[in-house]
C-alpha cells in the first residue's frame, strides 16, 4: 500500500473514531437527562401517591391517562434509587422505560439472572455495587481501624478482581 493511500485511510479512521467517540458521549449524557426527567416524575408521582393513597393509578388513569400503572410504578421506583444511591446509573429496565431499549433487547440480554450473556455492562454495574458498598463501609469505620481477619478476607475476595483489572489493562 503506498504512502499517500495509507495516511489517507488512518486519517478517515481517526475521523470516524472520533465521531463515534462524539456520538457516544452525547448519547450516554442524554440517556442521563431522560433517567433524571424520569426521576423527576417518578418525584411528583411520589407526592401523588401521597394525596391519593390507594387510588393512585385510578387517579393517574383518569388524569394522565398516556401513562400506565407499570410506567408510573417504574418511574417511581427511579425516583428511590436516585434518592439512595451515591452513583445514579442506568439499569435494563430504566433503559426500557424511557425507550432506549425495546422488549426484544431485554430479552437478548437475558430478562433474569438465569441463562444471561457474559456482559462487561454488567460486571461493571456489580463492581460499581461493591465499590459503593466498600466507600461506605470505610467512611462508617475506616479500614485502617478493621481487625487483621477482617482485611485478609477482603483481601482474598478482590484478589480475583485485581488480577482482572491488570488483565484489561488497569495500573498499566
Amino acid at each position: 500500500m503506498n504512502q499517500e493511500l495509507s495516511t489517507s485511510l488512518a486519517g478517515e479512521i481517526a475521523s470516524k473514531h472520533q465521531e463515534a467517540l462524539s456520538i457516544a458521549t452525547e448519547a450516554r449524557q442524554n440517556i442521563y437527562k431522560a433517567l433524571n426527567a424520569a426521576a423527576d416524575v417518578g418525584t411528583l408521582i411520589d407526592k401523588a401517591k401521597d394525596q391519593y393513597r390507594g387510588k393512585l393509578h385510578e387517579w393517574l388513569r383518569q388524569h394522565v391517562p398516556g401513562l400506565t400503572p407499570e410506567q408510573a410504578d417504574v418511574y417511581h421506583g427511579i425516583h428511590w434509587r436516585r434518592l439512595k444511591r451515591q452513583v445514579f446509573e442506568a439499569d435494563s429496565a430504566q433503559l426500557k422505560l424511557i425507550g432506549v431499549l425495546g422488549d426484544d433487547d431485554i430479552a437478548s440480554q437475558g430478562g433474569s439472572s438465569t441463562g444471561q450473556k457474559a456482559d462487561g455492562t454488567r460486571v461493571i454495574k456489580w463492581a460499581g455495587h461493591i465499590v459503593y458498598q466498600a466507600r461506605l463501609l470505610d467512611a462508617a469505620r475506616p479500614i485502617e481501624t478493621w481487625q487483621p481477619f477482617e482485611r485478609k478476607a477482603w483481601a482474598d475476595m478482590l484478589e480475583p478482581i485485581v488480577a482482572l483489572y491488570k488483565r484489561v489493562g488497569g495500573g498499566a
